[in-house]
């Protein structure tokens, strides 16, 4: 080993050495290293600004590899979208999600169909889920089993007007946000993607505990409400660009949960699954339920339909039971 002295030599030279690589001179060294700092000239100043942003870009590339080699490793599909109408917008700039001005408002009297007005054909295989547009319904949202998600015009000319591929299974269900930008999916691939409504991106992705049954999207902070067949009701939450999304677990069902509803102005959650339980939970709190309701002679409910539906407050909700019943609940106290 070196005494001390030359120790300290030989650290200096080093300290000289990178300090020239840097194009910085010997004095401008001797100062960094005497800690009176430096000032580097403007084209030193430049070139260090490159050097750090090569580096940044290299870091970028770097993690978006590890990020593509981590989606291959949890057998995550790459996601693709196509575009079938003629232009994305209209002379006046509007896209093609944006409701056309003289769509007239809904009746508030509904009526039971008498005749088939219009058929939607373009999925190969059936369809699992459809979803209206929020507010307009000048859009139809639906997933379907040949592992595509599509998007029809109900209002003008009734085609397929953007498709959505991500998923290596079939579809089980979808859900719009609640301006419509955005839309959730999940597959029986484990796979939930968080898409951009009209450029057909995948925002984000997560990989489920569970296979998902079902799924919903909170209109206050776009949290993505995920059942699974883990028995659990996963919360994740599309603002954090990480893996660890995952913000909270709603765990209490003792089979696959089947149906997510807010109520209570979307305070509150409501879920059913296939131990024929029905619980009820603060948004965002999972460890334990407010209530649950549970009697020997219920059945398992998979669907569950708020009416009316009130800012989200409705005040009953529906519940279609494998017992060939439809329960209806008061959501009030």
């Amino acid at each position: 080993s070196l005494p001390p002295r030359s120790r300290s030599r030989s650290v200096h030279q080093v300290s000289k050495r990178d300090a020239k690589k840097r194009k910085i001179t010997d004095s401008a060294a001797d100062k960094v290293l005497a800690g009176q700092g430096t000032a580097l000239t403007e084209a030193e100043a430049e070139e260090l600004a490159k050097d750090v942003e090569a580096a940044e870009e290299a870091e970028a590339a770097r993690a978006e590899i590890e990020a593509a080699k981590k989606r291959v490793e949890d057998g995550v599909p790459e996601t693709q979208t196509m575009f079938h109408a003629k232009q994305a917008s209209d002379y006046q700039g509007r896209t093609w999600i944006d409701a056309p001005p003289d769509i007239k408002p809904a009746a508030d009297q509904s009526y039971i169909p008498k005749a088939c007005v219009h058929t939607w054909s373009g999925h190969t295989k059936g369809v699992h889920a459809i979803r209206w547009f929020p507010k307009s319904g000048h859009l139809l949202l639906s997933a379907s089993m040949d592992c595509k998600v599509k998007i029809w015009d109900v209002y003008n000319s009734r085609k397929c007007t953007r498709t959505y591929i991500g998923h290596s299974k079939p579809v089980r269900d979808i859900c719009f946000s609640d301006d419509g930008r955005q839309f959730s999916s999940v597959g029986f691939d484990k796979i939930v993607r968080y898409w951009d409504t009209e450029t057909g991106q995948c925002i984000q992705s997560w990989k489920s505990k569970g296979i998902p049954y079902c799924v919903n999207i909170h209109p206050g902070d776009d949290n993505i409400l995920v059942g699974a067949s883990n028995k659990n009701v996963l919360q994740f939450d599309p603002r954090i660009k990480t893996d660890d999304s995952l913000v909270q677990e709603y765990v209490q069902h003792l089979g696959s949960v089947n149906s997510i509803t807010f109520i209570d102005g979307y305070r509150r959650v409501v879920t059913t699954g296939d131990d024929k339980k029905l619980f009820l939970w603060e948004y965002g709190i999972g460890t334990a339920p407010m209530k649950h309701v549970s009697e020997p002679w219920m059945h398992s409910m998979p669907a569950v339909t708020p009416a009316p539906l009130d800012n989200g407050s409705p005040k009953y909700l529906l519940c279609q039971s494998l017992d060939n019943q439809i329960l209806v609940y008061a959501t009030g106290d």
